[in-house]
């Protein structure tokens, strides 16, 4: 059995052979997208919002598939697509470098490369490529957190991610606050 590198709404996807051998855009920052504009006679551009938009990150493992038989390989790379999903299926990625943080993403595509039918009876593989797109950017924890407000002020933790969105209050009586920490 293959070591656990890449979880799939809670399946560990090394069960079906699944050897991951790359993982591209998981721990790079998510691209900004700064709104600019050309100001005639002045060199460059110039940008005409801050924040800028944070993009959906994307997400692509590298793998090989491996089984004892051909007849193997073919149902554990059905089970896989099972279990990712078709075209557009949300689903939760886990890495094992911190099983406590997920990404939500939208399933893009499973690409397969296999061996020529000529080669397939002697130690079959698959090469697979499984992209993703979160569109939520920043991995999530897995364990919800639930502060506790006083009277006083009380530190919230809220991971290393920008929160959004900006919240401005001014005088009150008994406001209700729901907020989401984007990382």
């Amino acid at each position: 059995m293959a070591a656990t590198i890449l979880t799939v709404d809670g399946f560990d996807t090394g069960t079906l052979g699944l050897i991951v051998q790359e993982v591209e855009g998981w721990q790079t920052t998510p691209r900004h997208n700064w709104p600019v504009v050309s100001v005639p006679n002045v060199p460059g551009q110039v940008v005409t919002s801050r924040p800028p938009v944070i993009l959906p990150r994307d997400i692509l493992v590298r793998a090989m598939m491996t089984a004892a038989t051909a007849a193997s390989l073919r149902v554990n790379l059905n089970h896989l697509k099972a279990r990712i999903g078709a075209t557009g299926t949300e689903i939760l990625v886990r890495f094992p470098d911190d099983a406590t943080l997920e990404f939500e993403a939208l399933m893009a595509q499973i690409s397969v490369v296999g061996q020529a039918p000529q080669f397939i009876g002697v130690n079959p593989w698959y090469e697979v490529l499984i992209q993703v797109s979160c569109y939520q950017p920043f991995a999530r924890t897995t364990t919800d957190n639930t502060p506790t407000f006083n009277a006083t002020a009380d530190d919230m933790p809220m991971g290393t991610a920008p929160t959004f969105p900006v919240l401005q209050m001014g005088p009150c009586t008994n406001p209700v606050i729901i907020y989401r920490d984007s990382g």
